[in-house]
């Protein structure tokens, strides 16, 4: 039966580590988000901060002393065109909170000054510590050549 098959296939990539979290759009900001600028278009002047935004939902929560815990591990490896690696940001999240969570977001901010014009590659992944998943999201941004 194909129907059970998918289904059987399905849970072999859930139980591997993917699927089961859910990684919204990485938005570029002009100022700090969430509250701050977007930049729909993610081009950016030389020597300008560009901010890093998303959301991850669906993650696993322990519950210990009457408290949730959050794990997660977030990664941003930020790539020239050609895939050189520019910067890694690792970020390990850990919190009890009292109630439990529909999201956590993650923010960070890429100083520009010593990057070359160009297109850039930007990979965030979230490491889910208690469910044992990942997810990666990708966008790019562009530094302009400077005006003369």
């Amino acid at each position: 039966n194909k129907l059970k098959s998918f289904v059987y296939l399905e849970k072999i990539v859930e139980t591997a580590g993917i699927g089961g979290l859910e990684l919204s759009d990485i938005i570029l900001f002009n100022t700090e988000p969430p509250e701050g600028e977007i930049n729909p278009d993610g081009i950016y002047e030389p020597g300008q901060t560009v901010w890093i935004y998303a959301e991850l939902r669906d993650f696993g929560t322990k519950e210990a002393n009457g408290r949730y815990v959050v794990h997660i591990i977030w990664v941003m490896d930020v790539y020239d065109i050609l895939g050189n690696p520019v910067l890694s940001y690792p970020l390990e999240y850990y919190d009890e909170l009292t109630e439990k969570p529909d999201y956590v977001w993650y923010k960070a901010w890429i100083d520009t000054t010593e990057l070359e014009p160009g297109v850039y590659i930007v990979v965030l992944t979230a490491y889910d510590k208690i469910t044992l998943k990942c997810i990666s999201g990708v966008t790019t941004f562009l530094i302009e050549v400077p005006s003369a």
